[in-house]
């Protein structure tokens, strides 16, 4: 094994453990400032609603986790055409689908009475749903990140486009712990979480745009026919992560739904050395994988 090759590795390594750690500090950090400025019961019913649009990181189906590794194949082979098109097609069918979930998103929410539904007493029927509108679009941009971070790796710069997910990741919770500790409600802390994710997603545009000269935004290499090569391998790749996380999100909302935000959130949350060891677990014996982060902080596969 060659020195670049082992420098690279390195770097990988060292980056996913950034972005493991984060991620802990993420989850220690939030409960005690929440709970310091907020009610228990403002913060259980902020949980329950960050818990639903979590479900919408799994709308573009892996496809921009497939189409990573076909570009990353095709650079190998000096086929920056064909890696191209890949980008283009997987761009515009992410961006039409996340479309067409928020303007789905957007009528159901309209029509049923979420609060209510959700049995909240801390949170209004109209906060309650804009709650849920920003945050579903926050997590629906991370879907365009995950190709954009995609597009690093195909051209060998893994480490470099992971750690500026992760650290996009750790200034979108940072603005929304800004928002909290000067005062603002859950509407407005979700509307600043969802504006910082706007402008990230934009940022990284320019940015991959810039260091990967021959990517181009636009249409006029897109092919329906990349899309339906790519479909198979995209929704098998979702299969197994959706599983585990959408089981456990469902036992969390629903055991928060019958026993009320307070007792749910006290029997919820987890020893500290317990969870240590569980990621330490996990950080050692379980390979790294790109991931998309909930406001909460929890890791959900993508």
């Amino acid at each position: 094994m060659d020195g670049s090759t082992k420098r690279r590795l390195m770097l990988g390594f060292l980056t996913n453990w950034v972005g493991k750690l984060s991620t802990t500090v993420i989850q220690f950090v939030q409960i005690p400032v929440f709970l310091h400025f907020w009610s228990v019961p403002l913060y259980g019913e902020w949980m329950i609603v960050n818990s639903i649009p979590a479900y919408l990181s799994f709308s573009n189906a892996g496809f921009g986790s497939v189409a990573g590794n076909e570009m990353t194949m095709l650079v190998a082979r000096d086929d920056r055409a064909a890696a191209l098109r890949v980008f283009q097609s997987c761009w515009w069918l992410i961006a039409l689908i996340c479309t067409a979930t928020i303007v789905l998103l957007s009528g159901t929410l309209y029509y049923l009475p979420a609060s209510r539904l959700l049995r909240l007493t801390t949170l209004g029927e109209s906060d309650t749903k804009w709650i849920i509108f920003y945050l579903g679009v926050s997590v629906l941009l991370g879907q365009l990140e995950q190709l954009l971070q995609s597009a690093y790796r195909a051209v060998g710069r893994y480490p470099y486009g992971t750690f500026l997910k992760n650290m996009f990741s750790l200034f979108a919770f940072g603005c929304m712990i800004g928002a909290v500790t000067l005062g603002a409600g859950a509407r407005t802390t979700a509307l600043v979480f969802a504006s910082v994710n706007v402008a990230i997603t934009l940022f990284f545009c320019i940015l991959v745009r810039r260091d990967i000269p021959w990517i181009e935004y636009g249409w006029q290499h897109a092919s329906f026919a990349e899309i339906r090569k790519l479909a198979r391998p995209a929704f098998a790749f979702m299969g197994f992560p959706w599983a585990m996380p959408s089981a456990f999100r469902a036992a969390c909302l629903l055991s928060a739904m019958r026993w009320g935000p307070p007792r749910w959130l006290s029997s919820a949350r987890p020893a500290p050395s317990r969870g240590l060891r569980c990621r330490w677990s996990r950080w050692s014996t379980t390979p790294s994988s790109p991931r998309c982060r909930s406001p909460s902080g929890r890791e959900t596969m993508s």
